[in-house]
């Protein structure tokens, strides 16, 4: 049996533009820190800017879980003006940690 050597080009369909999507107000932040410490923010943060700012000090100061615990029981976002910061963002006013 003798094997057909021509080759026949199938036609491609033209490629999609193809757009990522980033979530608005994703913070980058977020997989910067183990999925542990997220369990703890759901659980004990009280907010988004609560949150944040347990994720940023996490990372700047390379907090363990028991840490992060133990920091936000001790209420860290509020000894570092973090309820004043979230008034200001209720009220419109941003601010920067």
């Amino acid at each position: 049996m003798l094997l057909d050597t021509h080759s026949v080009q199938q036609p491609v369909a033209p490629e999609k533009e193809t757009s990522v999507q980033q979530t608005v107000g994703f913070s980058p932040d977020l997989l910067s820190i183990l999925w542990r410490h997220h369990v703890v923010l759901l659980d004990k943060a009280g907010n988004t800017d609560q949150a944040l700012f347990y994720i940023r000090q996490t990372i700047e100061n390379n907090w363990n879980r028991s840490i992060l615990t133990l920091q936000m029981e001790q209420d860290l976002f509020i000894r570092h003006g973090g309820q004043a910061l979230s008034l200001r963002v209720a009220s419109g006013r941003r601010g920067v940690f």
